[in-house]
């Protein structure tokens, strides 16, 4: 009785080195490959914005097909920092306004259907964006299923920079 229970425990450890555990490997590594790729789509677009001093219709749908490709949830943030100066008695004001991605795409798509396709920014305003993942990826699935009390995985992402200043 003990030899059937010992043979049947290494086919199970067996079945779960040589099969389920490269499945998780590869997975991660997937993982790994979908957060480089995340990332150099965010640089782009930022790269892009900055030096174009605008964020079209375009760039926005590339930016939310691409990396909604992956086939997971993810949070994209957008904000566009702007310093204004007004003129006043004593000189000049410098108000800030700080515009988020609700506005952002509530000025490129319109609620009349009207077509913008470009959001403007100017010289020395701040764009930063952040992408986070809401949902797990398979290898963190698979994983947690063998070991519960693990965390789930971010991937994260953050650029920014100031418009004008390309090279920075």
């Amino acid at each position: 009785m003990g030899d059937v229970l010992t043979k049947l425990l290494f086919g199970v450890l067996a079945t779960l080195f040589l099969v389920v555990m490269p499945v998780v490997m590869l997975s991660l590594t997937m993982e790994q490959s979908i957060q480089t790729n995340v990332d150099t789509l965010v640089t782009d677009f930022v790269d892009n914005a900055r030096s174009t001093a605008v964020i079209t219709e375009k760039d926005m749908n590339n930016l939310y097909s691409k990396i909604g490709a992956y086939g997971i949830v993810w949070d994209i943030d957008i904000k566009h920092y702007s310093t204004v100066q007004y003129p006043s008695n004593n000189g000049a004001v410098d108000v800030s306004y700080t515009y988020t991605t609700q506005e952002i795409l509530e000025y490129l798509y319109p609620a009349d259907g009207s077509f913008v396709g470009k959001y403007p920014l100017k010289q020395g305003d701040r764009i930063e964006v952040t992408v986070r993942n809401r949902s797990d990826f398979a290898g963190t699935k698979l994983l947690k299923a063998f070991i519960p009390t693990i965390e789930s995985g971010t991937l994260y992402s953050y650029h920014s920079g100031i418009v004008g200043n390309y090279k920075e």
